[in-house]
């Protein structure tokens, strides 16, 4: 029987940008995002895999990428415009 090796590449990048931004935002506003990670919220709330985002890298690979979700883009969106305001003010 033949074996066959399948290498899956997952692109990390947006979500390793966008976990230093969520850190920078815990930094400003502890309670607002300890209150979101407190949820309970499956890993698949936070972030997901792009169902577009894959293609194939050459013979037995798979490569997609690692994403965040409208939820947790909104969540970011909604404190980086408290922080604007605040910075404004």
């Amino acid at each position: 029987m033949a074996t066959a090796t399948v290498t899956m590449t997952l692109d990390d990048t947006e979500v390793n940008s966008t976990l230093s931004e969520l850190k920078a935002l815990a930094d400003r506003f502890p309670k607002a995002v300890k209150r979101l990670l407190d949820r309970g919220e499956p890993f698949f709330e936070l972030l997901g895999v792009d169902p577009d985002g894959h293609s194939a890298g050459g013979a037995n690979e798979f490569r997609t990428r690692l994403q965040q979700t409208e939820f947790l883009r909104g969540f970011m969106a909604a404190l980086g415009a408290v922080d604007r305001e605040r910075r404004v003010a």
